[in-house]
């Protein structure tokens, strides 16, 4: 028979029938491993059983799913801000591009123009992006949550003024084209 089976039966919680116990005992008696192996799990069941187990608080199974349905709705807020900020942002700039196209002449010039511009300044927001999100989730580890919000306040404000340089940039550049 395989060693594994013997293993095996030394460890079941069941009890073995007479015919696996005679073999099981003529196998210990010629592998030394068996019997180091059956000495020490009845040690660690003797430590096991002897152990004075420590029953949780009263209400503790409820304060914790009352705190995991907690850090859900934080979850939810969270991405249902950062969904509206996207969607909203989209919209502004959609709602700018669109009304420099009907104020413009040439829709050829504008499209063109509109197309380097939204291409330079979502690369721009991407990077910005990556960045910020870096800084927040190693800030977020050492800094308490109301301090955090405050610094994400200060970059979301330091992001928006990058972007209006980076128009006033664009804008600037648009001006030395224009004939």
């Amino acid at each position: 028979m395989r060693h594994q089976l013997f293993e095996d039966w030394l460890f079941a919680e069941e009890d073995l029938d007479s015919q696996q116990k005679d073999l099981l005992e003529s196998h210990k008696q010629d592998c030394q491993q068996c019997q180091m192996l059956e000495g020490a799990w009845q040690e660690i069941s003797q430590d096991i059983n002897s152990q004075n187990w420590v029953m949780p608080e009263e209400g503790f199974s409820q304060r914790w799913l009352s705190r995991l349905e907690q850090q859900k709705l934080h979850d939810q807020r969270r991405h249902a801000f950062w969904a509206f900020l996207t969607t909203s942002s989209g919209a502004v700039l959609f709602g700018i591009l669109l009304l420099r196209f009907f104020i413009s002449n040439s829709p050829i010039v504008v499209l063109s123009y509109q197309f380097h511009s939204i291409m330079v300044i979502f690369e721009t927001l991407q990077g910005l992006i990556r960045f910020l999100l870096t800084i927040i989730r190693s800030v977020n580890m050492i800094i308490p949550s109301v301090i955090g919000l405050g610094v994400i306040f200060m970059l979301w404000s330091c992001l928006f003024l990058g972007l209006v340089v980076i128009w006033q940039v664009v804008m600037g550049r648009r001006e030395l084209y224009d004939y």
